[in-house]
């Protein structure tokens, strides 16, 4: 959950338009969104884990039922007993968890990312840019049918939806190596060995250096780099308009 990223927001969204048509319309406001972009090689965004909302939804659903049951089963019956354990579960599940955090990553030298507590600004860890990344990812429903969500996620960072489930593959891929490639971070798709990844730092190597030692690494690398960058571009019509759009039609399906 990201902290610009409001319920009543989402709610506006959710009804409005399908996920990859909803990433679209945040593009066109903001082409690095989720992150906002502070200048000189630096994005930053606001998050708290899922498992707030989880153990939120969990400790209220336990309180709600806890009264029902005392008043018609009494306060000493087994279900006191079981919904007893299941508001320790629900606190359990937000210890830890609910302060917003910051992630700042920093383009800058070699490239780093810091996440820190929102309020005091105090720095819980930092590590190299290459630990953080945006992430397609594949689930199968009962039926056996494909859905695709983005992530953002890395190194001691949950992983955060940055979409919801849908069907349209590739248009998420092509939006997610646009917010990844903006940014400057690494971007993998839903299989381990693809052809897809946009990897611009590498264990040894976590500098962009366009035109230089980067193009010749990357013309050895197994990941086609320019290529992938030359389809995707031409893909997104560059309009500025913001009412509803039928992203599938304006986005390239690359299946």
């Amino acid at each position: 959950m990201f902290r610009d990223d409001t319920f009543m927001t989402q709610l506006k969204y959710w009804r409005s338009y399908k996920p990859e048509e909803e990433l679209y319309v945040r593009l066109k406001e903001n082409p690095v969104w989720p992150f906002k972009s502070i200048g000189d090689g630096y994005f930053y965004v606001s998050f708290r884990s899922d498992r707030v909302e989880y153990g939120i939804a969990v400790i209220a659903l336990t309180l709600f039922f806890l009264v029902i049951t005392m008043v018609f089963l009494g306060p000493f019956s087994m279900a006191f007993a079981a919904f007893s354990t299941s508001f320790i579960i629900g606190c359990w599940t937000l210890h830890g968890k609910f302060a917003w955090r910051e992630l700042i990553v920093s383009r800058r030298g070699k490239g780093k990312y810091i996440v820190r507590v929102f309020q005091n600004e105090e720095i819980l860890f930092q590590s190299e840019i290459r630990n953080v990344y945006i992430r397609l990812i594949r689930k199968i429903d009962a039926l056996g049918d494909p859905y695709f969500s983005l992530i953002l996620g890395g190194y001691e960072i949950d992983d955060h939806r940055i979409t919801r489930m849908t069907k349209a593959e590739g248009p998420l891929r092509i939006m997610g190596m646009r917010i990844a490639s903006r940014v400057g971070i690494n971007f993998f798709d839903w299989k381990d060995e693809s052809e897809e990844h946009l990897i611009w730092h590498f264990k040894t190597y976590s500098k962009i250096r366009y035109k230089t030692d980067a193009q010749i690494m990357f013309q050895k690398s197994s990941t086609n780099l320019h290529s992938i960058v030359s389809q995707a571009q031409p893909e997104l019509e560059e309009d500025t308009d913001r009412k509803k759009v039928k992203v599938v039609k304006t986005v390239k399906i690359n299946n």
